[in-house]
C-alpha cells in the first residue's frame, strides 16, 4: 500500500508492479490541484525511462532547458549550460500534469490508484496491516504487508506511527503561477536564481505562455512584512534586478501560493512494517533542484527495499533508512557550501542562519 500519488509515491508504485506485487495507491487529489516543482535536471531524465514516461522529454508538454542563470554571490552571473551534460537538457514540467501521466503508466502497468482518498485508520495486525481509508464518499478495508508513506512533506502516517520531522530552517517559498498573452521567445527555457537580501527568487518558463515565479524566504521575516503574502512577494521582487524582468514578461497571475520549503529529515524513516520515502522521508533545499528527480529515485529505492522485505530480507527498510540518513548528512554540507558563498549581506538574518551548522530542531 502507499499513501500518496506524487512522483515518489508513483514511481514506487510503478517499480513495485513492475516487479509482479499488488499495489494500491491512495491519492488525496484529483491530480487537478496546483502542485509545487517542476525543475528536472538532465540527471533526472534517465528517471523517466525507468518510470515508462520517456516520451515526456519530447518537449510538447514540457519545456526543455538550456541551463540555469544564477547572480548568486556576485553582480556577475554563474551560467550552468545542459549543452555539456550527455543529455543536453532539462526539463521544466507543467505540474500536475506531469504526475497525472505518470498515474496513467502506473494504472497501466496494473496498479489500483484511488484518486480523493485519504486514510481514515491503520492497525498493525500480525504481520499485516488493515487500513481504513476515505474515498468518494465511502468507507473501504484494505490489507497490506508494507506500508510506503509518500505523502510530501507531512510525513502524516510516519508521524502517526510515533515518527517526527527535523527541520533546519524555517523557509517558505511564495509561488506565482503566471501567464501572458504574448508570444514570447522562451525557447531556451532557461531557469533563473537571484539572491537579494532577505532569501532568493526563481523563475522559470513553462510551456503554454507559463512562468513560475518564487520567493524563497523565512517564515518569520515574511511576518514582519506589511500586507498580505502576494504583496511580500511583490515587495520582494522589486528588490531583484534580473528576476523582475523576466517576470514582467508575464504579466497575469493564474495562482499564488504559500508553501513550506525547509529542509528536513524524519526522526525515524522506518518501523515495522513501513517505510517513508521521497519528501515525507528528507526533503531538500528547492536551491538543490532536486525535488522531482529526487523523488523518482528514492521511490525506485523504496520499491527495491519493499520487494527484498518482502522476498525474505527482514532488514531491507532499515537498510534503505540507513542510506537516507547518509544521504541527507551529504546534503546538509553541500547546502552549507551554497550558501556561504554569497556574503553581500553578512548582517542579514536569512543569510546569517544559513552560512553555520546548526543543530535540527523538531
Amino acid at each position: 500500500m502507499i499513501l500518496g500519488g506524487g512522483p515518489a509515491g508513483l514511481a514506487a508504485a510503478f517499480a513495485l508492479a513492475g516487479r509482479g506485487i499488488s499495489v494500491v495507491l491512495f491519492e488525496r487529489s484529483g491530480y487537478r490541484d496546483f502542485r509545487v516543482g517542476e525543475h528536472l535536471p538532465p540527471g533526472g531524465i534517465p528517471l523517466l525511462g525507468k518510470s515508462g514516461l520517456s516520451g515526456l522529454a519530447d518537449g510538447k508538454v514540457h519545456k526543455k532547458c538550456t541551463g540555469v542563470d544564477a547572480w548568486w554571490g556576485g553582480e556577475v552571473a554563474n551560467h550552468m549550460d545542459y549543452l555539456f551534460h550527455p543529455i543536453g537538457f532539462g526539463l521544466n514540467l507543467s505540474r500536475p500534469r506531469f504526475d497525472a501521466s505518470l498515474a496513467r503508466a502506473c494504472t497501466s502497468a496494473g496498479v489500483q490508484l484511488l484518486t480523493n482518498a485519504r486514510l481514515r485508520t491503520a492497525t498493525r495486525s500480525g504481520a499485516s496491516w488493515m487500513a481504513r481509508v476515505e474515498s468518494r464518499e465511502s468507507v473501504a478495508e484494505y490489507r497490506a504487508d508494507v506500508i510506503v508513506d509518500a505523502t510530501g512533506r507531512s510525513a502524516a502516517f510516519a508521524r502517526s506511527q510515533g515518527s517526527s520531522i527535523r527541520a533546519a530552517d524555517c523557509q517558505v517559498a511564495l509561488i506565482a503561477l503566471r501567464s501572458s498573452e504574448e508570444q514570447l521567445d522562451e525557447r531556451s527555457g532557461r531557469v533563473l536564481i537571484e539572491s537579494i537580501e532577505h532569501g532568493w527568487w526563481y523563475f522559470a518558463p513553462l510551456c503554454g505562455r507559463r512562468c513560475v515565479g518564487m520567493f524563497m524566504t523565512d517564515g518569520d521575516l515574511l511576518k514582519r512584512t506589511a500586507g498580505n503574502a502576494y504583496a511580500a512577494w511583490g515587495q520582494g521582487l522589486q528588490c531583484t534586478r534580473y528576476a523582475r524582468e523576466r517576470i514582467a514578461q508575464y504579466p497575469r497571475l493564474a495562482h499564488f501560493a504559500v508553501r513550506g520549503a525547509r529542509s528536513q529529515r524524519l526522526s525515524r524513516f522506518c518501523g515495522d512494517g513501513w517505510i517513508a520515502t521521497g519528501d515525507a522521508a528528507l526533503s531538500f533545499d528547492p536551491l538543490s533542484s532536486q525535488g522531482i528527480a529526487k523523488g523518482l529515485e528514492e521511490g525506485g529505492q523504496a520499491a527495491h527495499a519493499v520487494g527484498a522485505y518482502l522476498g525474505g530480507d527482514g532488514s531491507a527498510l532499515e537498510k534503505l533508512a540507513g542510506r537516507f540518513a547518509t544521504s541527507f548528512a551529504d546534503y546538509e554540507q553541500t547546502r552549507l557550501g551554497y550558501y556561504a558563498l554569497e556574503r553581500r549581506w553578512p548582517n542579514a538574518p536569512f543569510w546569517r542562519r544559513r552560512q553555520s551548522a546548526a543543530p535540527l530542531i523538531a
